[in-house]
């Protein structure tokens, strides 16, 4: 039985925004029972064939249950982290995994919480340990005459898997660079990915 609240408070979404087709985007699915992931999912599913949802999908933190939990509980949308640091994403084939399930795959901390558009002598304290890590990235985007920002977004455009890129923006001036941004196949990136979740996981921080 669909909780009759969450489907009032849809209904009146739909009305505020304009809009007959939503979007359902669910945070931490991968840390729910199997039972609870059920009892969502199968909820999910009566509102998008009632027509009260166009597609839904899960906001991930961590990889390790992707492939169960698009199996089980197959999203229309998965949104995840992805940078030129954290490519996690690539590993164990996930995105060729994505792509044949017909998921759409939505990225979001290209930029790392802003951390790769920060300048190393400028780096928060509790970061400087992993200087090596951005001094190489912003060396190579000097050298290939491109901003830290303009590099990493044409790090994640350069991969075809990928179909949308979520972007948070503190400055106007952010807003039209990365607008300004064109697709350069010529830049060299370094090989600086990392796993250490306490670097690349903002929740770990």
């Amino acid at each position: 039985m669909l909780d009759a609240k969450f489907k009032l408070n849809l209904n009146k979404d739909k009305k505020m925004l304009k809009k007959d087709k939503l979007i359902l985007i669910i945070d931490g699915i991968e840390k729910l029972s199997n039972k609870k992931a059920n009892k969502v999912y199968s909820n999910i599913i009566k509102l998008k064939k009632s027509g009260d949802l166009y597609k839904f999908g899960y906001s991930i933190y961590s990889f390790n249950k992707l492939k169960k939990i698009c199996d089980n509980f197959k999203p229309d949308i998965l949104q995840c982290p992805y940078s030129v640091i954290d490519r996690r994403l690539e590993e164990n084939k996930l995105l060729q995994f994505l792509k044949k399930k017909n998921i759409e795959v939505h990225v979001r901390s290209i930029f790392l919480q802003g951390l790769l558009l920060t300048q190393p002598p400028k780096l928060p304290k509790k970061f400087l340990k992993w200087k090596k890590i951005f001094q190489s990235f912003s060396e190579h985007m000097y050298k290939n005459k491109v901003s830290n920002l303009n590099g990493c977004i044409n790090f994640v455009q350069k991969n075809k898997n990928i179909d949308k890129i979520l972007v948070g923006i503190d400055k106007i001036s952010h807003l039209e660079e990365i607008l300004n941004v064109n697709l350069n196949k010529r830049i060299k990136f370094p090989k600086i990915y990392s796993k250490d979740e306490k670097l690349i996981n903002p929740s770990k921080w």
